[in-house]
């Protein structure tokens, strides 16, 4: 088994702002602004409100309920109207895509989706990102492990309950190597849980270690020293920290049984279900 921590959501870059833990340590990973057209005021998180409302609350004025994002990955069955086959998806296109190609990825490996989040506190009708030194961190807030990939080109057919989904759109099917990733309805591993879903904020869904910058990352060298993960070497590990890439949107590891029960573990111990 493949396992792929991969970069999606919010940042400094795309979207201006990073994503909010809430005061209930739920992990909400804001889709990117896009050419689509799906809109902040589309899309929903788990309480029943837009994204579009979240960001008000949040005071990031650049993006409002007629700004179009790009929901991707699609996680959550809440996030819009479903047609009854819907499954957790997510669409990779061009270089980022050859790269997973390069590295095998395929049916039964696993996406660990992270992102750039900041703490956030209730204030009367607001939500308040919380500030100080080391605010900024990399967190882990959902899964996905793959049953199957489908290329989709110009003139793909592809099923009914799929066709809303951005990798589907004609800008998208015109891309070098435009694939989807559809997740297994339970886990290869542990059949209890589904194949794909969200953590809630914890110390293991914690990337970034405390006290240090969002890309000096916890990872147990005892678990993970020994592997090639891509896009990093040997020189990543520092005397502390395993210092992450700065760019790339998936790195990329073959499991050996110590990674595969650190999965499970994360997945027991921080899963929202």
């Amino acid at each position: 088994m493949k396992v792929i921590f991969s970069r999606k959501g919010f940042d400094s870059e795309y979207g201006g702002s990073p994503s909010p833990i809430l005061a209930n340590q739920e992990i909400i990973s804001l889709p990117i602004p896009g050419d689509e057209t799906l809109t902040f005021g589309d899309v929903s998180i788990r309480n029943g409100s837009s994204v579009a409302e979240l960001l008000t609350k949040l005071k990031v004025k650049q993006h409002n309920s007629r700004s179009s994002c790009h929901l991707d990955p699609d996680l959550y069955s809440w996030s819009l109207p479903r047609k009854r086959s819907w499954r957790p998806c997510f669409g990779q296109s061009g270089a980022a895509q050859s790269h997973l190609q390069n590295q095998g990825v395929g049916p039964g490996d696993i996406f660990l989706f992270f992102g750039f989040f900041q703490q956030t506190r209730n204030s009367h009708e607001s939500i308040q990102f919380i500030p100080g030194k080391f605010k900024h961190k990399h967190v882990l807030y959902g899964w996905l492990q793959v049953d199957k990939v489908l290329n989709i080109g110009p003139t793909t057919s592809v099923p009914q309950w799929l066709a809303y989904h951005p990798h589907c759109a004609p800008r998208h099917r015109n891309n070098i190597n435009n694939c989807i990733y559809i997740a297994r309805k339970k886990l290869s591993f542990d059949q209890g849980y589904p194949g794909s879903g969200s953590f809630r904020c914890t110390k293991q869904t914690m990337l970034t270690k405390p006290g240090k910058t969002r890309s000096c990352w916890n990872l147990d060298p005892k678990i993970f020293g020994h592997l090639d993960i891509s896009y990093h070497s040997a020189k990543s590990w520092k005397e502390d920290h395993f210092r992450s890439a700065s760019k790339g949107q998936e790195f990329v590891l073959t499991a050996d049984r110590s990674v595969e029960k650190w999965v499970h573990r994360l997945i027991k111990s921080s899963s929202v279900c």
